[in-house]
């Protein structure tokens, strides 16, 4: 773990790049078949008449989840002293929350039932998102962050890519 204000100095391998990449490709996978397959097909199944409104509704619910998951979840790894470190068991947790929100999601039949589960999904999600990327200056030398940024990028991307299929 590293010490608040300390730059790291020594180097990250490839094999920490690569998980980065991958966890980062993961969540967003993850959350991209979501929101662009299952949330809207199960709001058409639930409320076929206005399915646009009630997907609104869910979507809405959610950023509003999202604008104040980062910050927080942000702030409170920041203070956090674990065993594992401070970011690590926010990734973890925010993962496995974020992975029975989605089970929880299929699972329900109501309009009320899908903004719990999509809001759970988006705190969760932006928990272990958040907290992945502030891994990067707590860890990595300045000269190997753009390299370990654009490899976060390209899983941040390539998990989209991914999930619509």
């Amino acid at each position: 773990m590293t010490d608040v204000g300390i730059t790291p100095v020594t180097r990250v391998s490839a094999g920490w790049m690569s998980l980065l990449a991958l966890a980062q490709m993961g969540v967003i996978m993850a959350m991209t078949v979501g929101n662009q397959i299952l949330l809207p097909s199960h709001v058409a199944r639930l409320d076929p008449a206005h399915k646009e409104a009630s997907l609104a509704v869910v979507f809405a619910v959610g950023a509003v989840c999202t604008m104040i998951a980062n910050p927080l979840f942000g702030a409170l790894s920041d203070r956090t002293r674990a065993r594992l470190g401070r970011r690590r068991p926010w990734i973890i947790g925010g993962a496995l929350v974020c992975a029975a929100s989605l089970a929880f999601l299929s699972l329900q039949d109501s309009l009320a039932g899908l903004v719990i589960g999509w809001a759970a999904a988006q705190l969760s999600f932006t928990a272990a998102l958040a907290t992945a990327i502030a891994t990067v200056p707590d860890q990595v030398p300045i000269l190997q962050r753009g390299k370990v940024s654009a490899l976060a990028g390209v899983g941040q991307l390539t998990g989209p890519l991914l999930g619509g299929v």
